[in-house]
């Protein structure tokens, strides 16, 4: 049994691993790249992370684990890392798309965990080319959180509207729960705002709806 525990959210980007290699942007405390080398998930990772002192409390962590890892303090992905797959969690979709356009490594693999701006960075992912293999919606202590999978590929994937906002692997997800709090919280917010100033609001519960009666076939 693993010694580390791990948030659902961090339990979801764990099960999408499937990589020997990985570089674990933005680590923080390094607790999911301890839980890969614990559970033998991995063999080799890269941590980073923009702040020293976040850093330095992953790297106390492996040092521990007598585990083969390198660290670095950097924003974004280190340029020379050597690695088949890249995780971005903890940060907001706007902050990914900007780390994935900065990218100047050949990675092709990544997870990603934006905490909110999740259609822009999958309309990003879409344009250039990325194809979302995995897109779950995860509950964690009463939230929920979004969490990709994708490839970067040579070709433009079609995305529907209604994944673009509420994912795609229904049956893995808390996809039906998301949806229904999603219906109650525009439903009430519509009902505080000013008709002039909720349109945005109603376009987005008639997404909703559409999602509703679509059920698990997004």
């Amino acid at each position: 049994m693993s010694n580390i525990k791990l948030s659902p959210r961090l339990q979801a980007v764990a099960s999408f691993v499937d990589k020997r290699n990985i570089t674990d942007v933005g680590c923080d405390h390094g607790k999911l790249t301890a839980y890969l080398f614990e559970n033998k998930l991995i063999d080799y990772a890269l941590v980073s992370d923009i702040s020293e002192m976040c850093l330095n409390k992953a790297v106390t962590l492996l040092h521990g684990m007598n585990v083969n890892f390198d660290h670095v303090v950097c924003d974004g992905i280190y340029k020379y890392a050597i690695a088949e797959m890249v995780v971005i969690c903890g940060m907001g979709g706007q902050e990914i798309v900007k780390i994935l356009k900065n990218n100047k490594t050949d990675i092709k693999d990544f997870i990603l965990g934006p905490q909110h701006d999740v259609v822009l960075l999958k309309k990003y992912l879409i344009k250039h080319k990325y194809y979302i293999t995995d897109d779950i919606f995860v509950c964690d202590n009463g939230k929920y959180y979004n969490i990709i999978k994708c490839h970067k590929d040579l070709f433009r994937h079609p995305y529907s509207k209604l994944k673009l906002y509420f994912g795609q692997n229904t049956d893995k997800s808390n996809y039906k729960e998301y949806i229904e709090s999603e219906y109650d919280k525009v439903s009430n917010l519509i009902t505080l705002v000013p008709k002039s100033r909720g349109k945005a609001l109603r376009k987005y519960l008639k997404i909703i709806k559409s999602a509703l009666e679509r059920g698990d076939t997004l």
